[in-house]
């Protein structure tokens, strides 16, 4: 027999579907007054198989956790004009670094990481045999060896 409660137990779209309807009722009593373009979009999300308590734009509250979907929605032409005031970037697409974009900027990463390891590992050479045991030697060690493995996996991704 299915039981909700058992660990294994996997929910059904239809029981899915039930419960963001049940959140979607209860977040409509406590969310306030809508505009009706904002309840066709809550409506929408909603019925896409998405919670109220998400939102599209990626967008966290001060407590860490992902804002509601209205809250979102509302906040998001606020987010997108101080980040272009901060950034000094007009381009709404700024936000979102295409892949070329992302793979220059990691690559600007990696060599910034292959510097710093490289000047760590000189550092290390450079240490007296009598002192090669101590603390601090062995904590530039771990840094190297920690370096070598970041750049091996972004090596392996980019």
């Amino acid at each position: 027999m299915n039981n909700p409660y058992d660990e294994n137990y996997v929910f059904t779209d239809e029981e899915i579907q039930e419960m963001l309807q049940r959140d979607l009722e209860q977040y409509k009593t406590t969310v306030g007054s809508l505009t009706p373009y904002e309840r066709r979009l809550l409506l929408e999300w909603v019925a896409g198989g998405n919670s109220v308590n998400d939102n599209p734009y990626g967008l966290y509250g001060d407590n860490g956790s992902p804002m509601d979907f209205i809250a979102a929605r509302r906040a998001y032409p606020e987010f997108v004009a101080y980040y272009k005031k901060t950034v000094g970037n007009a381009s709404h697409d700024a936000c979102y670094p295409t892949r070329r974009q992302r793979r220059a900027a990691v690559k600007q990463v990696i060599s910034r990481l292959s510097s710093i390891r490289d000047a760590e590992q000189k550092s290390l050479d450079n240490v007296p045999e009598n002192l090669q045991g101590s603390d601090s030697y062995e904590a530039g060690e771990l840094a190297v060896d920690a370096l070598d493995e970041i750049l091996d996996l972004l090596a392996q991704v980019y």
